[in-house]
Formats: C-alpha cells, sequence, structure tokens
C-alpha cells in the first residue's frame, strides 16, 4: 500500500527504493508521501519529457490540496556550445529559483539530472538584485534602465517576451520573469505615478497593481562595479586558452558596455565565482527523490561526455570557454551537498530476469 510506504520514508533512517512503480503509479505514491510529510520534496528525473509529464501527474492527484509544484527546467542545448538559451527558460529557472529564496511552506520541484547538477547564480547574486517597485515612490529612471541592463535585459521598441524592456518619455515597459505580462511603469518626474500589466500580443491594458518585483532575466548579472573583475578573469581564461585578441576584444568590448552576448551562460563561473546549486536553494529537511537511479545515471554519463567533447573542441579551435568541472557538478558531490534525509529511490519492475 502507497501508506505503508509512507510510512517507511518518513523514518528517514536510510535509503530506501521502491520497485515496482512506474507511469502514474509514480505520481501517486509521492503524493501521499507529501500529503503526510508536508516537507519540501525534490524529484529528479533523466530528461525534461520525463519530468513535464511527472509534474503534471503529481498536479491531477495533489488537486484541492494547495500544493505548488514546479518544473526546474534545463537548458536545451548541449553544454558549451555557444548559442543563445530560449528567453522562456532562462524565466523559467530565475522565476523558480526566486520563489525558492522566499518558500517557507511545502512544494514539490520536479527536475532533470542535468539541470540538478548545473551551478547556478549564487542566492546572494539573485536576492541583491531584486528590486520592489510601489506606486507612489521616487525611482531614477536612468538607474532603472542600467539596472534592467545589468540583469541582462535587451532593449526592444516593443515588450513581447520575458526580458525585453522599452523606454517612451516617462513610460517603461519591463516584462520581469516574475509574471506572465509586462509591466508598465508609467512616471511623472522621478515618481512612480502608476504600473500596470498588460497584454504583450496587442498592448491592451490587464490590471493595475501597487506594487512589482523586479528580477533578472539572465543568471549573469553585470553590474558596473563587478566588471572589471570579470573582464580580468576573461582575459586570464583567454590567455590561458591563448584565444584570438579578435574575439577577447569583441567580447570585453560587449560586456564593457553591459551588453551580453548569445552563450553568456556557459562563461558563468567568470561573471560570478563563487557559484551554487539548486540544492543550496532547498531547505535541509527535502526528501529528494531519483526516479529511475539507472537512468540518471546513464543519462549523466551521456551529458558529461558530451561536455568534455564540446570542452576538447572548443580549446583545440581556441574559443573562449570554461572547464566542465567549473560549470557542472559530479553527480557524487550533489548527491553529498544534497545530504540528509536520505534518498528515496523508485525503480520500475525489472523484467529481464536474473
Amino acid at each position: 500500500k502507497a501508506s505503508d510506504v509512507a510510512e517507511i520514508v518518513l523514518r528517514r533512517c536510510r535509503p530506501i527504493e521502491v520497485c515496482g512503480v512506474s507511469g502514474s503509479e509514480r505520481a501517486y505514491l509521492l503524493n501521499v508521501i507529501q500529503s503526510r510529510q508536508r516537507q519540501p520534496m525534490l524529484i529528479v528525473t533523466a530528461s525534461a519529457e520525463e519530468g513535464l509529464h511527472l509534474a503534471e501527474d503529481l498536479r491531477f492527484f495533489s488537486h484541492g490540496q494547495n500544493l505548488p509544484i514546479f518544473f526546474f527546467p534545463p537548458y536545451h542545448l548541449l553544454p558549451l556550445k555557444f548559442l543563445s538559451y530560449h528567453n522562456q527558460t532562462a524565466s523559467e529557472r530565475i522565476q523558480l529559483l526566486y520563489h525558492l529564496m522566499a518558500e517557507q511552506a511545502s512544494y514539490v520541484v520536479v527536475t532533470t539530472i542535468q539541470a540538478l547538477v548545473q551551478r547556478l547564480i549564487p542566492r546572494n547574486e539573485l536576492n541583491r538584485y531584486v528590486e520592489l517597485l510601489q506606486e507612489g515612490e521616487e525611482i531614477d529612471r536612468d538607474r532603472l534602465v542600467a539596472k534592467l541592463i545589468s540583469g541582462g535585459y535587451l532593449r526592444t521598441a516593443i515588450v513581447e517576451e520575458p526580458g525585453d524592456f522599452s523606454v517612451r518619455g516617462g513610460i517603461v515597459d519591463v516584462f520581469s520573469p516574475l509574471y506572465t505580462d509586462p509591466l508598465r511603469i508609467e512616471l511623472f518626474g522621478d515618481r512612480v505615478e502608476s504600473l500596470r500589466f498588460f497584454a504583450a500580443v496587442d498592448q491592451r491594458r490587464l490590471r493595475s497593481s501597487s506594487e512589482a518585483v523586479l528580477l533578472p532575466a539572465r543568471e549573469a548579472i553585470l553590474r558596473p562595479d563587478d566588471l572589471p573583475e570579470i573582464l580580468n578573469r576573461i582575459r586570464l581564461q583567454a590567455a590561458e586558452l591563448d584565444v584570438p585578441v579578435s574575439q577577447v576584444r569583441k567580447v570585453t568590448t560587449q560586456l564593457a558596455h553591459q551588453e551580453g552576448f548569445p552563450g553568456i551562460e556557459g562563461l558563468l563561473p567568470l561573471v560570478h565565482p563563487r557559484l551554487e546549486f539548486l540544492g543550496d536553494y532547498l531547505p535541509p529537511e527535502t526528501l529528494v527523490v531519483l526516479a529511475g537511479p539507472e537512468q540518471l545515471s546513464r543519462a549523466l554519463r551521456e551529458f558529461a561526455d558530451q561536455a568534455e567533447r564540446n570542452y576538447s573542441a572548443a580549446r583545440e579551435n581556441h574559443q573562449l570557454c570554461v572547464a566542465p568541472e567549473t560549470l557542472y557538478l559530479s553527480w557524487e558531490e550533489a548527491r553529498r551537498r544534497l545530504g540528509t534525509p536520505p534518498p528515496l529511490s523508485l525503480k520500475a519492475l525489472d523484467v529481464g530476469g536474473g
């Protein structure tokens, strides 16, 4: 019975393996456990597709329980490939990390093994960026614009997706990752006259608010005060890899103007030298659930092999890059840092015999 398994899990004295559960059965069992423990739960899957399905099943079984269920997405590109990550993915990740810093009640986070081992923006850096805007307060428009740029926002003519912002006189439109709709900040001089959310599709006014929170659009925050150190770390790394001067100059010029570039997340250790990981955002009593330990290990081996191949190719081509171990934790290190209580492993029934 699910209730019997839940009682054993809740004792938390040793790692537990539950065999013969798959599909929606896993979600049902986990919901029973979660309803009894009322502590945060982290569920790790081998792929984003599996994680999304599991999160949906959990929402079905937890209907009416007022249980927040989040999915923390991985970046969908191969590691160390310098292409632009999708704004929506970056937005979802930043939004969840902010929620985890503030969330006190019981909740469930579903993620992939790749996302779990990736090093992230430190909590203090994210918290330092967060800004509360209130109707009636006085703000410096130029300082606000500079802050948006340092947080990875892109200045556009029309705000359409997370990470966009625009300025027209005393009106600043910004699409903060925290919200599903962009925000219009109307200024009268230096005073915030109104805060209104509007539809990105047709710019139609949706609702007013007395306050709003601005989050960074990216994990790579380029504060002016930090730029000299960031640029120095990049130059030192480039010299070690024998990166062509023209490429170094292009990157440092963009960063000097607080302009991000495709793949800047791949250089995160050079932007934030002390990175954290998802487990650091979770309280120590979080129950960790491994959905298919063998599949997790296989997926991580494939991911690590690809990262090493990409890194070797980048070095041979004298491209600016960082070693995989500075971007990703090993599985052993991640499990050690996740700490206690012992993990719960869910395994499908082995029908291979032997």
